[in-house]
């Protein structure tokens, strides 16, 4: 893995940590180790991992998200640092999916990566590109610019992008529903990970032409409920935690830890038990999630005729 991949990784460990402490780099390393161990997608902790970690800190103090205590509280030189946790911008974000109870995510993927996302979490293409890990796409091209971000939808999937593609690989592949599955993750990922709300789908150039830095600002979470030009979200006759328009995504920069998972949905009950009965995953493992058959999430939503 690159010295960049590692400091990137470093920095989503150090955040996840939410820790206000002033620690020295060497605590920060035994607090992380402690921490995550060597959980799947968590930094490497080699010879080198307090200069990596020195380099994550340098890159978060220059984001805003620490800095560097230059003398302690009598007058000593010291070399602790310090994570500045936005609370501001974590109380907006769960104001607003409380307000429109928002309690779920959805991902959609092929039932041939369930294996490897319940082992490792949810992670960025680069990120599976350069590990080498065996993963079928959903997205070739990855017109959004940001191959290394998890795309989600807001309690229902993308259906029209879900059933492009699912039309798309039948066609060509002989690819039925039983070989999709949605993913249903809490919310939390929302204010817990590095997030950007995009109102219409994430290649969009509408969407690619505002700044990212705005797109993380909880102001464009709350727009993705906004009207949308004359289509007014209260005369579309849809649940109040769903965006406006069917196709916005959240783009999730960091890995999607297996914990935010809270059940997988199947295209239907011989795919759920099939999967099931191959599974090499022990039933205490996989009694951490509910698997079952829902074909709410393989449909439309009630306002295609709209779009």
């Amino acid at each position: 893995m690159r010295d960049r991949d590692k400091i990137q990784q470093t920095q989503d460990a150090i955040l996840r940590l939410k820790c206000s402490d002033s620690l020295t780099l060497q605590e920060w390393a035994e607090r992380m180790k402690i921490m995550y161990g060597s959980s799947p997608g968590t930094p490497p902790f080699d010879g080198n991992f307090i200069d990596i970690v020195e380099q994550a800190f340098i890159a978060l103090h220059s984001q805003g998200h620490a800095h560097q205590i230059v003398k302690d509280r009598s007058g000593n030189k010291s070399s602790k640092w310090q994570v500045i946790l936005n609370s501001n911008r974590i109380f907006q974000i769960q104001q607003i999916c409380n307000e429109r109870e928002i309690t779920t995510l959805c991902h959609f993927t092929r039932i041939e990566n369930l294996k490897s996302i319940l082992q490792r979490g949810l992670e960025g293409r680069r990120i599976l590109e350069e590990s080498e890990i065996q993963f079928l796409w959903n997205d070739c091209h990855r017109y959004d610019r940001c191959p290394e971000a998890n795309c989600l939808s807001i309690s229902f999937p993308n259906y029209q992008m879900f059933y492009k593609l699912r039309q798309e690989k039948q066609k060509i592949e002989g690819v039925n529903d039983s070989q999709w599955i949605v993913l249903l993750l809490d919310a939390k990922v929302l204010w817990e990970l590095e997030c950007a709300f995009c109102q219409l789908n994430a290649a969009d150039i509408a969407v690619t032409s505002i700044p990212l830095e705005d797109r993380k600002r909880p102001e464009a979470l709350k727009g993705m409920f906004a009207d949308f030009y004359h289509i007014k979200h209260q005369d579309l006759s849809i649940p109040k935690n769903y965006p406006t328009h069917p196709q916005a995504e959240v783009l999730v920069f960091n890995r999607i830890p297996v914990q935010y998972i809270k059940a997988i949905c199947f295209g239907n009950v011989d795919a759920k038990n099939r999967w099931l009965h191959n599974s090499t995953e022990t039933d205490n493992e996989l009694s951490e999630y509910r698997f079952y058959t829902e074909r709410h999430y393989f449909n439309a939503r009630r306002d295609y005729a709209r779009w």
